[in-house]
């Protein structure tokens, strides 16, 4: 995987040592996480889901990638605001979470005047997890049915 390669769809399900770019990286508890010198998180899990908004014609995408760390016994998102701008880099953010529930919370969009949401990147990696995840299968479902009650 070179800088800027991150893992693909087939590589869900995959259990293996990654090395993920983090400008930001947050422990459960919201306190700064330790990072390599070369600004990578490290972790020792699986590839649950992977969701991206990329489409050919645009010069922008996000991606959103959801781990298991099998060794921290948690969840890692990893959100990454991907350019094809000359001169433009990866801006990428490592969160992690104790529970399934943490995950959604970390992926709900809010923005001001407007409801919460799910960007449609971070449905699909969280959709492609619960199908990895029995606990991300049932808070995403608990999820789904509490948005359509209030819908």
């Amino acid at each position: 995987m070179t800088e800027h390669e991150l893992p693909g769809d087939d590589q869900v399900g995959e259990v293996r040592e990654w090395r993920l770019p983090a400008k930001t990286s947050t422990a459960a508890g919201g306190h700064a996480r330790e990072r390599t010198s070369d600004g990578h998180v490290a972790l020792r899990g699986r590839l649950l889901g992977l969701g991206e908004s990329q489409v050919d014609w645009r010069p922008r995408w996000l991606e959103v990638r959801i781990f298991e760390d099998l060794d921290a016994d948690e969840y890692v998102v990893h959100t990454a605001g991907m350019s094809r701008l000359p001169g433009e880099v990866p801006l990428t953010r490592v969160e992690r979470s104790k529970t399934a529930d943490g995950v959604i919370e970390r992926l709900l969009k809010r923005e001001e005047g407007k409801e919460t949401y799910l960007s449609i990147p971070a449905r699909r990696a969280l959709e492609q997890a619960a199908l990895e995840d029995e606990d991300l299968r049932e808070a995403w479902a608990e999820h789904r049915a509490a948005y359509l009650a209030a819908s």
